[in-house]
């Protein structure tokens, strides 16, 4: 059987400093802002913004927007139509909307405003002005894209396809590599399935779903962390794979872990330093590994939600505790974890990002909706500004590269405050 060889991270060629690198930097690159799916960047937010405006789509936002360096925002909608926009951060105006096939991925977005997404069975990129630069077909439907940062883009699919693609042409510049087996010429023709199956079971990190979201990717070490469910096993895994960019690309497999106490559907997170891996399970624990080794460092039931929690610079972690539960931050000391704060007086109403020393969340109560600016060492209230009721749980909250805060919802609404 193939073993899990797979996807990951640009070898920076550059040698590693042991000390933590800053969140992410220039835009808000992919739902979890860069690499390191932390949800973290470097740039402070605007102090007590304002609705600068709004639009609703009419269909569900389910995942954060992503913002190009130029403020360029792109949303992926659940819809059967245009389901990915391009909207001009100043106005709101959509500046385009493409109608891409079943099941859109998240987008990704690089630094020069390229956007790479994809649907059942291809994988595709386009300008910020949303004309095709090139569309690649693949076996399965593709997970957010993760830029390697030497010209590839990596594009795993949730049935275990790795394909590393050049982000030009759209070319393979190595050759498909197959975390799970795949199927075999020399038995006769083969016949390859709908690549939307299973796609259903990736909301829960499903048996069905061997890959259910997005890799972390270290560019300093070229590594690549994700979830994988191998072929008749009981549990998944957290893979780690080593990226060795050039001319000629290669991915190996450098550890697996043991079986993971339950299914995951969020992707995992990276330390700023880049030498812990974090993971939220489907039961709300929360566990980490040292990346070096896969061994696992820690692991706390019951801390939470099941989506991937915010990690910060100085090893302060915000879990996802879940729709109407508490806000609370931990820290890891190296051997566990211990309380930073709780505010028991906020109530998470869905994601949740930081921008430099604040963090940004979406609270709820009974008849009351707004967005809350946390000092994010003490957890004091720094500024709170009222939202509708009626946008419902948040799905995304990105920060753009002037410190906008882009707030997306699960009724398919789009909300820009500056």
């Amino acid at each position: 059987m193939r073993s899990a060889a797979a996807v990951v991270l640009l070898t920076a060629l550059a040698a590693c400093s042991g000390s933590p690198q800053p969140p992410e930097g220039a835009a808000w690159l992919s739902a979890g802002a860069g690499g390191h799916n932390s949800s973290a960047v470097a740039r402070e937010a605007i102090v007590s913004p304002e609705t600068a405006w709004s639009r609703t789509f009419g269909e569900p936002t389910p995942s954060p927007a992503v913002i190009a360096s130029t403020g360029q925002i792109f949303v992926a909608v659940d819809a059967p139509y245009c389901n990915l926009y391009g909207l001009d951060m100043e106005s709101g105006r959509k500046r385009f909307c493409s109608n891409l096939g079943p099941a859109v991925t998240p987008p990704t977005t690089d630094s020069v405003a390229n956007v790479y997404t994809g649907f059942a069975g291809e994988s595709r990129s386009m300008n910020e002005h949303g004309q095709i630069r090139w569309s690649a077909r693949v076996y399965g439907t593709p997970r957010p894209a993760v830029d390697l940062k030497d010209g590839n883009v990596l594009v795993v699919t949730h049935i275990g396809q790795v394909n590393v693609l050049d982000t030009t042409s759209g070319q393979h510049s190595m050759p498909i590599l197959d975390l799970l087996p795949s199927p075999s010429y020399s038995d006769g023709p083969v016949e390859f399935g709908d690549p939307t199956a299973g796609v259903q079971d990736c909301a829960d990190g499903g048996a069905a779903c061997p890959v259910a979201a997005a890799p972390a990717f270290d560019a300093t070490s070229g590594t690549l962390y994700l979830v994988l469910w191998r072929a008749g096993a009981i549990a998944p895994q957290l893979v780690s794979l080593q990226y060795t960019g050039g001319a000629n690309p290669t991915l190996t497999e450098r550890w697996s872990s043991d079986l993971l106490p339950a299914a995951v559907s969020s992707s995992p997170v990276l330390s700023a330093d880049a030498g812990t891996v974090y993971l939220a399970d489907t039961d709300g624990n929360l566990l980490a590994f040292d990346t070096e080794s896969g061994a696992r460092r820690w692991a706390i039931p019951s801390v939470g939600g099941t989506d991937s929690p915010v990690v910060t610079a100085d090893h302060l972690i915000i879990p996802s505790t879940g729709d109407n539960t508490h806000l609370r931050a931990l820290r890891d000391t190296g051997e566990s974890l211990e309380s930073a704060w709780d505010r028991y007086d906020l109530s998470q109403r869905g994601a949740m990002a930081v921008a430099d020393s604040t963090l940004l969340q979406v609270v709820g109560g009974a008849g009351s909706q707004a967005l809350v600016g946390l000092d994010v060492a003490t957890g004091d209230t720094l500024w709170t500004v009222g939202l509708p009721d009626d946008a419902g749980y948040a799905t995304g909250v990105a920060v753009g590269p002037d410190g906008e805060v882009v707030v997306t919802s699960a009724l398919g609404e789009v909300r820009v405050l500056r």
